[in-house]
């Protein structure tokens, strides 16, 4: 067994997870995927059991020790948890999402593994498999490090065993130094500029709450959206996510002009080819936005871009949680408290899952988990996730009632595929002409 100081994020995310009042949503880091065949079950544990051999971040755990959190690496051989469980499954999305939520609460407690995967049959002999992992230990680039893993190792078990893995804790302390050299600075003078990018009354209504419920809104860009986005990131050379960022900050402009703060998941693995290492790096960039009303979009749209390119490369190189910490700001996750943005932004390319598994093809798991959960009144007023899939765009809008009541969800949900429209079909038209958030804010107050 080893011990280790955990990191800020992994402090933070070990709090929220063992917090009762947390809302249970946030708790789950799940993967899940049907083979279209009856798997071998002994075959799939060996699988599990060889990447938690593999990978130490897997075999950890944190837990309270003399009242000093500390994170524990156990040894392969020490382990009694088995890292795969056998349970009923009639095919159904709802049996799908009652395995999920089952695990809940499993990490309230320490435990010697990070991962614990479900294996099911249905009566028709499909196989459903279900990964989910300890989110103070793991993020979601390292659950897709380990499901590709065990999908090969499945396939080929007798594949010659690399010599040595790279561990994620033999990186973290030298990158964590280079982010405390390179941006630390420059995240204190981001904490001192950002402003809210929601009004008064709403950071007022968070914070006397003590619950709040955590609603979903999801919905697909209508095609001829998912056009204006690929007409956008042609026009001004960028990226899907990039275009679509732009549009969040035209939408959350403050009415004074002052910049506004908007929080941006960033995954934290900035080595030069990239860190494919399990573990947990998955953070945030505070995107401090400067979006002028009286300005053309098309000369805001590049001012954005670039400032977002650079926000999200100079203050990437730190963890949110580490630099909050050091400069004495809250994280947002606890009720009474504010954190350094209100309005939170999350993107990626999601490649159709695919391919076989034993020989069987697979396809994901049906979903039928809730899109509402109740906790304490934590996190940002809003999270807005866009996926990119092939053609299309999903929007996932995750927001905190109160003081966002899911009548203002709707209408900001709305209000987002009409900025992106009009900064598509409005290059040379003011800023000051595209919706905005303090206005419907404002009509929402009132009524």
């Amino acid at each position: 067994m080893k011990t280790l100081k955990p990191s800020a994020d992994q402090a933070v995310y070990h709090d929220f997870i063992r917090a009762s009042t947390t809302c249970a949503a946030a708790k789950r880091l799940y993967t899940a995927f049907v083979a279209d065949g009856e798997l071998d079950p002994e075959r799939l544990r060996h699988a599990v059991a060889y990447a938690v051999s593999r990978h130490a971040a897997l075999r950890s755990s944190l837990r309270f020790v003399d009242g000093e959190l500390t994170q524990w690496i156990h040894d392969p051989s020490g382990i009694d948890e088995q890292p795969m469980v056998r349970a009923e499954w009639d095919g159904s999305p709802e049996a799908t999402a009652d395995i999920i939520r089952a695990v809940d609460d499993y990490w309230t407690v320490p435990r010697e593994l990070a991962i614990r995967c479900v294996f099911a049959v249905s009566p028709e002999g499909r196989t459903l498999v279900v990964c989910l992992f300890n989110h103070a230990c793991v993020d979601g680039i390292a659950v897709e490090l380990v499901v590709d893993l065990i999908r090969r190792r499945y396939d080929d078990p007798s594949a010659a065993v690399p010599e040595r893995v790279e561990q994620f804790h033999e990186h973290y302390p030298d990158l964590l130094d280079e982010g405390l050299s390179q941006a630390f600075g420059d995240w204190q003078e981001a904490l001192g500029a950002a402003t809210p990018a929601v009004p008064e009354w709403m950071l007022d209504r968070k914070l006397v709450g003590d619950r709040a419920s955590m609603r979903y809104l999801a919905r697909y860009l209508p095609d001829s959206l998912a056009q204006r986005v690929r007409e956008l990131t042609r026009a001004h050379r960028c990226t899907a996510f990039e275009a679509l960022a732009v549009c969040v900050a035209v939408y959350f402009r403050r009415p004074d002009g002052r910049p506004a703060g908007l929080g941006v998941t960033h995954s934290g693995r900035h080595r030069p080819g990239g860190l494919d290492v399990v573990g947990l790096l998955r953070s945030f960039v505070l995107d401090v936005a400067e979006v002028p009303d009286g300005k053309p979009v098309r000369e805001v749209f590049a001012a954005r871009r670039d400032a977002f390119r650079r926000n999200l490369g100079r203050l990437g190189r730190l963890p949110s949680e580490e630099a909050c910490r050091r400069a004495g700001v809250p994280t947002g996750w606890r009720a009474g408290t504010l954190g350094a943005w209100q309005v939170e932004l999350n993107g990626m390319y999601e490649k159709p899952l695919s391919g076989t598994i034993g020989g069987f093809p697979v396809a994901e798991a049906p979903d039928a988990i809730p899109e509402e959960d109740h906790g304490e009144n934590s996190g940002p007023c809003f999270l807005i996730s866009f996926t990119v899939v092939a053609e299309r765009v999903r929007v996932v809008l995750r927001y905190c009632d109160p003081p966002v009541s899911p009548r203002l969800a709707r209408e900001v949900a709305d209000d987002l595929e009409a900025v992106i429209e009009y900064v598509a079909a409005h290059p040379d038209g003011l800023v000051a002409d595209a919706p905005g958030f303090f206005r419907r804010a404002a009509a929402a107050h009132d009524t």
